[in-house]
């Protein structure tokens, strides 16, 4: 995990982030996946002109989110299994509860925004072709002053991940 597109990437299709969940956001931001038999690793590019982490709230930040539904239970409350990570442009990460020790991210600016590459630790079941978890890529959009204008995810509508993950949407491990 360093920020740059290594060529392992090359052959993962990307998938774009269409559901604009809240305001205003640039289309056009995608996400990749890969994963071993401890992590699962996100790249998400990201389009975005106008950069900006003025706010104190992390949320209203120019910053990427993933949501981890380990057992793919669907509550609608975070259990053991439940994570929320968030990477700031800047590289500054917050958590809502998953493996903040085993977490890791990097970030690069690029021309059309920002690209952030994560490994999400995987440890409350078994990394095997086949398995399926709950799971969404959200980014938030910050304009000049600091304040969040958009939203947009992959799966969620609801704008809820962060305390329930019944609207998560599945990824199987190919």
């Amino acid at each position: 995990v360093d920020g740059v597109v290594d060529t392992k990437w090359n052959d993962e299709t990307a998938t774009l982030l269409g559901i604009e969940t809240e305001g205003k956001s640039s289309s056009g931001t995608s996400f990749k996946t890969l994963w071993d038999n401890k992590y699962l690793y996100v790249l998400v590019d990201v389009v975005d002109k106008e950069l900006n982490n003025a706010s104190e709230n992390p949320w209203e930040q120019d910053s990427i989110e993933i949501f981890i539904d380990q057992n793919n239970e669907k509550s609608t409350s975070y259990q053991q299994d439940d994570a929320q990570y968030r990477v700031s442009y800047t590289n500054f990460v917050t958590f809502n509860g998953g493996d903040q020790d085993g977490f890791k991210s990097a970030v690069s600016l690029t021309e059309q925004g920002y690209m952030v590459e994560v490994a999400v630790p995987i440890s409350y079941i078994e990394m095997k072709p086949g398995q399926v978890i709950g799971f969404d890529v959200q980014i938030n959009n910050a304009d000049s002053s600091g304040s969040r204008v958009g939203v947009r995810n992959w799966a969620n509508s609801t704008n809820l991940g962060y305390q329930d993950t019944s609207d998560f949407g599945l990824l199987k491990f190919d």
